[in-house]
């Protein structure tokens, strides 16, 4: 349809489809290169024990354990297997390769605006980071480019009612990934405004039906994982967390603060200036989600920039805005601005694509040193991926017991009688009480973080 092509100017000259082809390019192997050269995280590590489970448990234990649906583990499950630093983290890398690609083509008749969205997409230190972790947010910022670029063929006049169901079912993708796709149905159900049209209600029925259908599938789960509070360290909404969740979606640096969130803004005006029906596309998919995010923060731990990893594309949309309206202006202070923005991204990437915790390297000195009949006791029970990731007994079962009276969980390593020797693992920020304990090794710093220490307990 004429409609759907249409989308504000020609397609990109020879010198535009150069640039943006090297920022795919770039961009693509900054999502690739030395994929398994650094050490899990926590959080990785975590995906990569219950994505191991047998595919039946994985959403039980996960009710029990996670505040996370189980799509995401439930897809790793093919590739935990391997473990290998490198497959447990490639299907992130072909979510976020394959937004990209997406953007590209998204953008591709829209001038140096566009190749400004490519550009400032392809290095995002936000795309880059959990585009390279094991983790859910990959998926989720790929059905929101998917979702953004539906939106705008609906907006354009392509009403078809296959695009609302094409909608409804990444959003029931995005719910079962995240719980952030709640947020982004919210976003999605408020874009036809006020039209009372039959297609306006053929739009706002799909998040609806997708909604619904997460319901029926999780929400009781969901109202489980929630009731634990595990996530009290996460922010609730105040100006300096919600500020920290728009700084978060581009740099990775503290002292980008504040000055991301005012281009941000001003980005967004500029957007729906220039390009009404992106800007539209903008409000609804990525202002509203905040919104009720930042509404939500009031009494819930939500304020995250990863909460709203489906609209994270909206910031290089608004950037690459406000450099085309001010080079429409001041073609001398557009040009300063956009080295200032690439300045603020670029100093991030190196971090993000070189980002290890460094917790998996002094937790697998740990596990080395015990012997067979010795027994490993981590401190405290939930850092027990980050053990189980290094070669300890009984990988890909159910998590080890926890030890009678501690808070810990413990294995027994095979192959020898049991010695009455355990070492405890932990970090220095939680220290268990031995004094119950005879101490057989003095207590050694692994790393600035974490320590080992062996105790005879007489087994577990």
């Amino acid at each position: 349809m004429a409609v759907v092509a249409e989308v504000g100017q020609e397609r990109w000259s020879t010198s535009q489809r150069g640039v943006a082809l090297v920022a795919v390019g770039v961009g693509l192997v900054a999502r690739w290169w030395s994929l398994g050269g650094s050490g899990v995280s926590f959080d990785e590590a975590f995906t990569a024990a219950y994505s191991s489970l047998p595919i039946g448990d994985i959403p039980g234990a996960l009710r029990a354990n996670d505040s996370h649906p189980p799509l995401d583990y439930l897809l790793r499950h093919l590739v935990a297997g391997a473990h290998s630093e490198f497959w447990l983290r490639a299907p992130s890398a072909v979510f976020s390769g394959a937004a990209l690609v997406v953007v590209a083509l998204w953008m591709r008749r829209r001038g140096w605006f566009g190749v400004g969205v490519v550009a400032l997409f392809a290095v995002s230190p936000f795309q880059l980071l959990y585009g390279r972790q094991a983790r859910m947010y990959a998926l989720l910022t790929l059905i929101g480019v998917l979702l953004a670029v539906l939106t705008e063929r609906w907006l354009a006049g392509d009403r078809r009612a296959r695009i609302a169901v094409a909608v409804g079912a990444l959003l029931l993708v995005a719910c079962l990934d995240h719980a952030g796709g709640l947020l982004l149905a919210a976003g999605v159900f408020t874009v036809p405004g006020l039209s009372r049209e039959r297609s306006a209600w053929w739009w706002r029925a799909a998040p609806v039906a997708a909604v619904a259908v997460w319901v029926g599938l999780w929400s009781s789960s969901f109202l489980d994982q929630a009731s634990r509070n595990t996530g009290l360290w996460i922010p609730r909404s105040t100006p300096d967390s919600l500020d920290g969740a728009v700084n978060g979606m581009v740099s990775l640096l503290e002292g980008t603060r504040w000055t991301v969130t005012l281009l941000t803004v001003g980005g967004g005006v500029a957007l729906y200036v220039a390009h009404r029906r992106l800007g539209r596309v903008w409000l609804s998919l990525f202002a509203v989600p905040f919104a009720v995010m930042a509404l939500a923060g009031l009494h819930y731990h939500v304020v995250l920039p990863r909460t709203l990893a489906a609209s994270a594309w909206a910031i290089p949309v608004a950037w690459a805005a406000l450099v085309e309206w001010t080079v429409r202006r001041w073609v001398p202070i557009g040009v300063v601005l956009a080295g200032i923005l690439a300045v603020i991204v670029l100093r991030s990437v190196p971090t993000a694509i070189r980002f290890d915790e460094g917790y998996e390297r002094p937790v697998a000195t740990a596990v080395a040193q015990v012997q067979p009949g010795d027994g490993l006791l981590v401190h405290p029970y939930w850092l027990w991926p980050l053990a189980w990731w290094n070669d300890t007994p009984g990988r890909g079962d159910a998590p080890p017991p926890a030890m009678e009276g501690v808070d810990g969980r413990y294995w027994l390593w095979p192959g020898a009688q049991p010695t009455g020797r355990t070492w405890v693992v932990e970090p220095k920020v939680y220290r268990l009480d031995t004094s119950r304990w005879q101490m057989c090794s003095e207590w050694q710093e692994l790393s600035d973080e974490w320590e080992l220490g062996c105790v005879v307990t007489g087994g577990s």
